[in-house]
């Protein structure tokens, strides 16, 4: 089996939720990863939401990017009324979905620069954090224009040093998940 080499945030609003919100919820994300020195990039997923990644070193397996995702998910709702991380909660009205479950092996991410069947013709577009505005909205990124950009943010993602390491707990499967915090930074969340 091929190991996973990143860490996918799927982040979706549900109605009344707007895409702004969506903006505000991966500022909260990036502060947080940011404040852990991980380096993201960032996607429109070309729909309703936006695709937030991390470059791994290999080594890791979905069981462990899954998880990462889904306690990171928790933490933010507990910063963040609007923030929901368990799928049974994913469609409630007003909330911001973190999809962990994404995080596994056969699921599929949209590629960057891939054309979604939506009307507008929308592009899954990498961009730059600087980009990610309020206003922005996902459509502006289309078959139309998108290759009309002159820079390509994602351009740097293979070039990260992959140097990502996880707490020597996370890796120790006889420690039951409420003692096994996942990463040790600025803060610590256990699974």
């Amino acid at each position: 089996m091929i190991p996973p080499d990143l860490v996918f945030f799927d982040i979706d609003p549900e109605p009344p939720r707007s895409f702004d919100d969506v903006i505000d919820i991966a500022f909260l994300l990036k502060e947080k990863l940011d404040e852990l020195n991980f380096i993201s990039f960032v996607k429109t997923s070309g729909k309703k939401g936006l695709h937030i990644v991390l470059p791994i070193k290999k080594g890791y397996n979905f069981k462990q990017t899954r998880e990462f995702v889904h306690q990171f998910g928790k933490f933010l709702a507990k910063e963040s009324a609007i923030v929901v991380s368990e799928f049974r909660n994913s469609r409630d009205p007003g909330t911001i979905f973190i999809d962990f479950m994404q995080n596994n092996r056969g699921k599929t991410m949209i590629a960057p620069y891939s054309l979604r069947a939506q009307v507008h013709a929308p592009v899954s577009t990498p961009l730059e954090w600087k980009e990610l505005k309020k206003g922005l909205r996902p459509e502006e990124f289309n078959i139309f224009n998108v290759l009309k950009r002159k820079n390509d943010p994602g351009r740097d993602y293979w070039k990260v040093n992959r140097r990502w390491k996880w707490n020597k707990m996370a890796n120790d499967k006889d420690i039951k998940p409420s003692h096994r915090p996942i990463w040790s930074g600025s803060i610590t969340i256990g699974w």
